[in-house]
């Protein structure tokens, strides 16, 4: 059973982590939905710390990653995933 904590979108403490992300604009390959679980990777954060663009790298190295501009709108982290427990 995985256990999420509730995040903010575009969030630079997620650099690295995975979270469950809602996407508008793109579909997940892997998925073929709106909602994934990826693994955050800051792209660009302009000199005011503000998150500007993220990629999403999915588990499977078969799958390319998901670049989105969070100024946008394109991209809302829902939730950081903590442990998978069982």
């Amino acid at each position: 059973m995985p256990v999420f904590r509730q995040r903010r979108p575009c969030s630079t403490a997620l650099d690295g982590r995975r979270v469950v992300v809602r996407v508008r604009e793109t579909v997940d390959p892997e998925h073929d939905e709106g909602y994934t679980l990826k693994r955050w990777r800051l792209a660009t954060v302009g000199s005011d710390g503000v998150v500007k663009e993220v990629e999403l790298y999915p588990d499977t190295p078969s799958f390319p990653p998901i670049h989105l501009r969070c100024e946008d709108g394109e991209i809302r982290a829902l939730a950081q995933l903590l442990e998978v427990i069982g």
